[in-house]
């Protein structure tokens, strides 16, 4: 009896110790896994905020170019207007 209890002793030190690893190995995948996830968000963020000052530089630009396309056809106006009176006295 005594052979049988040392025998079951040791197999359940042995079956201990392969849980004990396997644990050590999990823990190590959950802390890189926790890592990854960190390095996703902070690499989310970070290119949210690129949209952001993109958009925001798109919007800079589209409004200049809005700017310069008024400036133009008010020039083109001013211009125009000396030649419309001249031509209304011709038509009157």
């Amino acid at each position: 009896m005594c052979v049988q209890e040392a025998h079951r002793e040791e197999m359940l030190v042995n079956r201990l110790m392969r849980q004990s690893q396997q644990e050590r190995r999990i823990a190590v995948q959950l802390l890189q896994a926790r890592h990854e996830k960190e390095v996703i968000r902070r690499n989310r963020i970070q290119r949210e905020q690129m949209y952001e000052e993109r958009r925001h530089k798109d919007f800079e630009e589209a409004m200049n170019r809005e700017s310069v396309c008024c400036d133009f056809h008010m020039e083109v106006a001013g211009l125009l207007n000396p030649i419309s009176a001249a031509l209304m006295q011709f038509i009157i």
